[in-house]
Formats: structure tokens, sequence, C-alpha cells
């Protein structure tokens, strides 16, 4: 069966992965949503809470641009780049209901499946193997929350993995010989970086900065390779420029992109939270604080450190400024983990990081699975997240025999820094199972997947033996 998979081409894959997204995200919509779950409150095809307010004030921004021409469109109205991604398409084709989506949302999943792909083909592993690898990223249910319904998700997450694959594919041209071949591999890898950066930035643009961090890192790697290889006489000058060149557009690109770099505002110490304070919702649409509830939010002042630069500092201040305004809005939160823990300092945070490791890639915990929780919702989207992570049990530990397999690759350890750093940040800046299982999906898949290269590459080592 995987023979065949050898001759197949990007385009086919890609064409593979968008109609199984297309067909799961039509059944959800239109059957399995209003017809066996017609008591979530589903509307349209939509589970209540951020999916249905999202569509709602598109359709009515959408209205408004029937009525009074293009010039009533705004990409971020109310500060929502989402609506305005989703108004556009609402009034392109001038019909107003999810199912328009599909096609579009479909396709960013099947390039965020494609794209763990081809990082796995960067390790030199066969395209069978490679193929199947990415398929956990593809078909896990949890996915279907985001690139079956209206979220932010959909854009930020395969937005992420296409940055990690042309960030990979720089480091291809080291091998390269001809110029010119370099000069296409640099340019197409840099044009597919800024892809990724324009999906990240329509629907948060906060999270610009977060993933240019990791970019700048990755290519400080990059250039110390780069030197060592042109002194060492395995690359010439061209190539040297090449590389260097496509790294400025890449950084001028990103300096003119608009963006709030302050993820969370100041907390004043001692924030009394009562109804008057501004809620998120859950997924009923309820706000988490009612008029009855009053809570002292005990806010300790940021404590600066004596041996990192201040702008170094600032960047930990922000994260844990994130972290205590999301305790702020969700401290009553079913699944909000670790509430009161102080982590107002780089030390505190730096100690935090066992925890933060256990958090990031074996949470939702065993306990949680079958436990009752609040609503039918919590109770299947539990059930099912339980069944996936015995899956990413399963294939975590075969990730720890990749550590061993590809360990002299540099494109591994690039893959596999992603991972950490993607899926540590939001155990951080928002403690709570439900949004990290959305936050860190690409970073865990990105394990989950070369531990099934790496099973693979054992069943087919024993079979030829």
């Amino acid at each position: 069966m995987f023979l065949n998979l050898k001759k197949i081409n990007p385009l086919q894959t890609f064409g593979l992965f968008f109609l199984y997204s297309v067909l799961i995200s039509l059944i959800l919509q239109l059957f399995v949503l209003p017809v066996l779950f017609p008591n979530l409150g589903t509307i349209d095809g939509l589970i209540s809470g951020d999916m249905t307010l999202y569509h709602n004030k598109s359709v009515i921004i959408s209205e408004n641009i029937s009525q009074l021409g293009w010039s009533a469109w705004e990409l971020r109205p109310d500060g929502f780049g989402i609506v305005g991604v989703v108004s556009a398409i609402y009034s392109f084709f001038d019909i107003y209901s999810p199912y328009i989506l599909i096609p579009f949302f479909s396709a960013l999943h099947a390039l965020g499946a494609l794209s763990i792909m081809k990082l796995i083909e960067q390790l030199n592993i066969e395209k069978n193997i490679a193929f199947i690898s990415s398929i956990p990223f593809l078909i896990f249910p949890s996915a279907v929350l985001w690139f079956a319904q209206i979220l932010k998700d959909t854009f930020t997450l395969n937005g992420s993995l296409i940055i990690l694959y042309g960030l990979i594919r720089i480091f291809g041209v080291l091998k390269i010989k001809e110029p010119k071949d370099q000069f296409k591999q640099a340019l197409f890898s840099i044009l597919i970086i800024i892809f990724g950066f324009t999906l990240v930035w329509l629907v948060r643009p906060y999270f610009v900065q977060v993933t240019f961090i990791f970019v700048i890192f990755t290519l400080f790697i990059l250039n110390i390779v780069l030197v060592v290889s042109l002194i060492k006489g395995k690359i010439k000058m061209p190539a040297f420029f090449i590389i260097w060149f496509s790294q400025y557009i890449l950084y001028i690109f990103v300096q003119y992109l608009p963006y709030d770099s302050n993820i969370a505002v100041p907390i004043p110490k001692g924030q009394i939270l009562t109804s008057n304070t501004q809620p998120l919702l859950t997924s009923n649409t309820q706000p988490l604080l009612t008029s009855n509830d009053i809570e002292i939010f005990s806010y300790k002042e940021w404590e600066s450190s004596e041996f990192l630069p201040h702008k170094i500092d600032a960047e930990f201040k922000k994260l844990y400024l994130q972290r205590s305004y999301f305790y702020q809005i969700q401290h009553a939160a079913n699944s909000t983990i670790d509430y009161g823990q102080d982590l107002n300092s780089v030390k505190k945070i730096i100690l935090y990081i066992p925890r933060a490791i256990q958090i990031a890639f074996l949470s939702p915990f065993p306990s949680s699975w079958l436990s009752n929780h609040s609503t039918v919702m919590s109770n299947l989207i539990h059930r099912i997240t339980g069944i996936e992570m015995m899956v990413v049990y399963v294939f975590l530990t075969g990730f720890l025999y990749s550590l061993y397999l590809w360990r002299k690759k540099i494109e591994f350890w690039i893959m596999v820094s992603f991972s950490i750093y993607f899926a540590l940040l939001p155990v951080y800046a928002f403690p709570n199972i439900g949004a990290l299982v959305r936050y860190r999906y690409s970073a865990i898949m990105i394990l989950v997947s070369l531990g099934v290269s790496a099973y693979m590459h054992l069943y087919y080592k024993k079979k030829t033996k």
C-alpha cells in the first residue's frame, strides 16, 4: 500500500488532504451538529460560542457592504481580523452561511498537513513514511473545532507550520551547488515564510512578534552554520550572500507589518473582579463572572532581572502580564491550571519549566478524561481529547527513539525547538487546558509525526532483515 505513495507529488497530496477536510467539514456542519447534537445550541452548523460570535459579526458587516459597498468593509472590525476575512468571503460570494468558508478553511488545514509531510521529508525520510506521519495532524478530531468552524487557530497553527517549513528549506540552500538554484530555493523559501506570517498577522497581529522571536533564533543558528561552512570552504560567497539577502528581505517585511507588540495590558495591583469587568465568553456564551462574583486578584509587581538586558527582561514581563490578565478574566474556567502560581520574575519562570513541560506535552491528564463536566459539549470534548492523548502518548514514546535516529540532523533540532517553544509559550501565557489544546496543536503534532516516522523506520528496518 505504501509503495504507491512514493510517486505522489505535493499537489496531489494537497488535493487528498483538501478533499478530506472538505468532506469532514460538510459532515460536521450539515449532519453531525444539527442532526445528532441539536441540543448544543448550534447555529448554521456552528457550535455556540466564539464561532457564532464571529459569524454574526461577519453577517452584519456583509449586510452593510451589500448596502453601502466595499467601503463599509474593515480588515479588523472591533479588532477581530477573523471577522474581516470571513465578512469579505461572505460578501464576495453573497452567501452568508458558514458552509461557504469550508473550501478556504480546508485549504489552510491541508497546507498545514502538507507542511508537516514536507518537513519530515527534509530529514531524508521516504515520501511514503512522511505522508503517513502527517496523517495525525490531518485527522485528529480536535482539529475539526477550528478548520470546520470559525476560529483563528486555522490561520495561526497552519501559518506557523508554513513558516517552519520555509525556515528549514533555507538550510537546504547550503546543499545546493549552482548559484541559480540556490537563489531560487532561497527566494521561494522566503516567500513561503512571508505567506505564513501573513496568515498569522491577519487574525493575531501580536503573534507576529512571538513567532519572529523563534525565527530570529533559527536564523541565528543558520548564520553560525553559514559562517562555519564558508570558512571550511563548503560553500562559496554567492551562496553566502544569497542567504544573507533573503534574510534581509524577511526582516524588512516583518518590520513593516503593522502589529501590536503588547499581548496584555498592565494589571493594577489588587484588581477587584466584579460584574463590571469585561469577561471573556465560554463555549456556551455565558460570562465567566456574574453580578455575585467578587474576587481579589492577587497580582505582584514584576521583579526585574539583575543579569538579563532590560529588553529581554521586558519580554518576560509581557509574558507574566499576559498570564496575570488571563487569570484575572478566566480564573473560574473549569480547565484553568495552577491558578495563583507566582511567576513574577525570570528566575521563577525558569524554575517553572519542568511543570510547564509536563502540562504542555502530557495534558489533559487521564484524571480529566472521564470526569463529569459542566456541559454536554465539555464532556464530549474531554472524551475525544482523552482518546487523542492516548495516541499522543504512544507516539511521544516513538519521538524519544527519533532523538537517537536523527540526532545529527540540524533540521531535526529546529523542528524540536519549534515544538518546545510553541508548546511551552501558551502554558505560560494562557494557563488553561482548553486554550492549550488549540494553541499547542502544531507544536505537539510535530513530535507526534516524528514519533510515527521513527516507528515506521523501525518497522521497515525489521522487515528488511
